[in-house]
């Protein structure tokens, strides 16, 4: 099974994703004929070695090359395909031990391509470079910021959105375990919130993102801060509902990620837990709850722990 297709003439990033395939024919192969289309989605044609690729997104383009790799043994070829969703993609954990190589990256964001995927978030809570942050990220792989515009570059000649994940809130004790950031630690692996060093090294985060990466989307985490304010924020402010904390703490994120030309997204669990509710379907959750969440902040669900 498989077919070669002509490079010769052909774009660079065409030619590199024709190698990867493995159907890079240079001079001998079908001729490859491309062209943008206005209705959503794709046309793979094959008839009289002509290879005829219409697509109204750069990543369906390389799912056309693959497919037509996948049915290579068959001399003709008329595949239609619409998407379901406007996006779609997955979210590559770059925290947790190795991290992954370049090139590793690039391989994932062929492979995107080449399933029409659109979307690549890359969770990376302290491992980017921030720069006059030396202990960020500290022997832990980081991306310097020459590394992720590289990435941002690579995935966007494909078609594929790079999105930064990050975390504005908890999540971050790989770097909460240096000195040089018990300032801003309140409790376990959460910044201190309604205080203004924080705020300096949330700024800088998102500032990083907006150095590095092309896209208006940003991922901010804030996720599982079950301790929230029973740290240093309680020796400084007192007892306070965390709601209340998370609330304020979250429109000083959006400020600074409206400062950068950021659409941010969250997960959506402190929402549920800080208002005593649960990820259980049977838990009543109180309407009001709906009215603290700010209309420019987009909700993203994750729930491990019910099938």
């Amino acid at each position: 099974m498989g077919c070669k297709i002509r490079s010769a003439g052909a774009d660079a990033v065409i030619r590199d994703m024709l190698q990867y395939l493995g159907a890079d024919g240079g001079e001998q192969g079908l001729v490859l004929e491309t062209a943008e289309r206005t209705a959503p989605g794709l046309s793979v044609k094959k008839a009289d070695g002509v290879l005829r690729i219409a697509y109204s997104e750069k990543a369906y383009l390389f799912r056309g090359l693959g497919l037509a790799v996948e049915h290579g043994d068959e001399e003709t070829l008329d595949i239609e395909q619409v998407s379901c969703f406007e996006g779609n993609g997955v979210m590559l954990d770059c925290s947790r031990n190795a991290v992954p190589r370049v090139e590793t990256v690039k391989d994932m964001v062929r492979q995107l391509a080449l399933m029409g995927h659109n979307t690549l978030l890359l969770y990376t809570e302290d491992t980017y470079e921030i720069e006059g942050e030396p202990y960020f990220g500290y022997m832990r792989g980081r991306y310097s910021l020459d590394e992720l515009r590289e990435l941002d570059a690579f995935a966007y000649e494909r078609g594929v959105e790079m999105i930064p994940c990050i975390q504005t809130l908890a999540h971050l004790n790989a770097a909460l375990r240096w000195q040089a950031y018990y300032d801003v630690k309140d409790i376990d692996d959460i910044l201190v919130a309604e205080y203004e060093p924080t705020y300096a090294l949330v700024e800088k985060m998102i500032a990083a993102c907006r150095a590095a990466f092309r896209t208006h989307r940003i991922h901010i985490g804030m996720d599982e801060a079950g301790h929230l304010g029973r740290g240093k924020y309680k020796d400084i402010d007192g007892d306070t509902p965390s709601i209340d904390i998370m609330c304020r703490h979250l429109e000083r994120v959006l400020a600074l990620c409206e400062q950068y030309d950021f659409r941010p997204m969250m997960w959506n669990d402190m929402f549920f837990t800080l208002a005593g509710a649960s990820y259980n379907p049977q838990a009543g959750v109180d309407p009001s709850l709906l009215e603290r969440v700010p209309p420019q902040i987009s909700m993203v669900y994750w729930d491990y722990y019910v099938t």
